[in-house]
């Protein structure tokens, strides 16, 4: 289990810039769905995710940014009219 708390008093903030669980709360807060299937991936929607290590995902460009208004535009496209 990870202890966010105790991880930025150890001092090693170049591990994580930012809260780890930031995106999974604006999923949340934004209605999206997520799973963890079978198979070894995480689902959110229709996408799937593979999990790994934290190591392999530390410098990956982010898939989506979480700013505010660029979500708003990302889910005003998915909406059917």
């Amino acid at each position: 289990m990870l202890n966010y708390r105790e991880l930025t008093n150890s001092g090693s903030h170049s591990l994580v810039s930012a809260n780890p669980f930031e995106p999974l709360f604006l999923m949340h807060e934004r209605g999206n769905p997520f799973s963890l299937d079978a198979t070894g991936f995480i689902e959110v929607d229709f996408i799937g995710i593979l999990k790994k290590k934290r190591e392999d995902h530390l410098f990956i460009d982010p898939l989506v940014s979480l700013d505010k208004a660029e979500l708003d535009l990302l889910d005003a496209s998915q909406t059917p009219e």
